[in-house]
């Protein structure tokens, strides 16, 4: 049994990501995974590093650090599609409020 659980959409835009990607991953334990808290840990700090926003990177976040044997792929894959609907553009429905981060390399001018 595949699951069939939706995201919750954000009411006005700005609502925090963070219940809506515990929530996937909840719905990948319902599913048989054994999702750890250790795993949704990583899940959370490989997204903090990423562009939550793609699509893409979200789905190989999760991946990586929620399947863990092959036979969890398509349990995972079915999961991912049903959670995160097809949005155009390749993005989720998440939007990153996070301030940009500091620049990496500093400017040699005074």
């Amino acid at each position: 049994m595949y699951p069939t659980a939706q995201a919750p959409a954000p009411a006005d835009g700005a609502e925090d990501p963070l219940p809506g990607l515990v929530g996937f991953t909840a719905v990948l334990r319902h599913a048989g995974l054994p999702i750890t808290t250790d795993r949704v840990s990583a899940f959370l700090g490989a997204l903090d590093a990423l562009d939550i926003t793609s699509r893409h990177q979200t789905y190989w976040a999760g991946r990586l650090t929620l399947c863990s044997d092959p036979d969890d792929i398509p349990l995972y894959d079915a999961a991912f599609e049903s959670w995160f609907e097809p949005a155009s553009g390749g993005k989720t429905s998440i939007r990153d409020e996070r301030p940009p981060p500091p620049p990496k390399l500093a400017s040699l001018t005074p």
